[in-house]
């Protein structure tokens, strides 16, 4: 099975420095990083929020795959 990420897939995406946990939707991946979509409960709407790979500690997958990264 080959591991890849794709613009729809969801994923709880937990961060190194911060240990900040982001459960959303991928919006955008180039070869520094991704974009990821989810809802901030505290402003009530959807925010977008760019992670660079390399600041990433874990990411669960939710898609047909159920891919871990």
């Amino acid at each position: 099975m080959k591991n890849h990420i794709e613009i729809g897939d969801y994923y709880l995406i937990t961060v190194k420095n911060k240990d900040i946990e982001y459960d959303g939707q991928i919006v955008w991946v180039d070869e520094h990083g991704l974009i990821v979509e989810w809802f901030n409960q505290v402003k009530g709407g959807l925010c977008e929020t760019s992670i660079k790979f390399a600041d990433i500690r874990q990411m669960v997958g939710f898609n047909d795959s159920q891919t871990t990264v």
